[in-house]
């Protein structure tokens, strides 16, 4: 994805916010009334995690913080639902809005989403994002495979911020902003599902 003005209104947001423990199963599992906000298409929340650490280590998970994915039938859209949770737990981290210009693999839900015709800007900013819901019975492969990716991401040079998140029991995402598209794709890191 890459943060530039396209002639669509649809638009990806990634919004990062501390909550308390005890509403973390409601971001979860919950939380109707932000599903069916005007205008979101999908939305997905997870629990943040650090990179290259132990699943089994506690240091691992950020476990009073949500992020959330969603895709917007339009900023605008967007704009409202900020507007009415103003008040909210959202508003006291940050956020993103994208674009998104290439992808790989499909999740159904974020299938309506357009892929823009962009002139990729090579030099310019980049944000990737991962979405995968693992087959449990493969589950000790993807985490394997998933530890050397994460270390090779978590100590590049050419990436200024990475993380993963996970909602139990098979959804896991990653979400990395890196120096320019051109050291993503070189660290031979692509985004596998969205």
């Amino acid at each position: 994805m890459n943060q530039m003005p396209d002639e669509t209104q649809e638009i990806c947001s990634f919004h990062s916010f501390p909550v308390p423990l005890y509403k973390i199963p409601w971001y979860l599992f919950g939380n109707r009334s932000f599903r069916k906000s005007k205008g979101l298409i999908h939305s997905e929340c997870l629990i943040p995690m650090l990179l290259g650490k132990s699943l089994f280590s506690w240091k691992r998970y950020r476990i009073q913080e949500i992020v959330v994915f969603a895709l917007w039938n339009s900023e605008n859209e967007l704009n409202d639902f900020l507007e009415k949770h103003k008040q909210g737990q959202i508003h006291k981290g940050w956020h993103l809005r994208l674009r998104m210009y290439r992808r790989w693999g499909s999740i159904r839900e974020f299938s309506p989403a357009t892929v823009n015709n962009l002139i990729s800007e090579r030099d310019s900013t980049t944000v990737a994002i991962t979405l995968a819901r693992i087959i449990l019975k493969e589950f000790s492969r993807f985490t394997k495979w998933g530890k050397q990716v994460e270390s090779q991401v978590r100590d590049h040079p050419g990436k200024q911020m990475a993380f993963a998140a996970f909602r139990p029991p098979r959804h896991f995402l990653t979400f990395s902003v890196w120096d320019t598209e051109a050291e993503m794709i070189h660290s031979d890191f692509e985004p596998t599902c969205i």
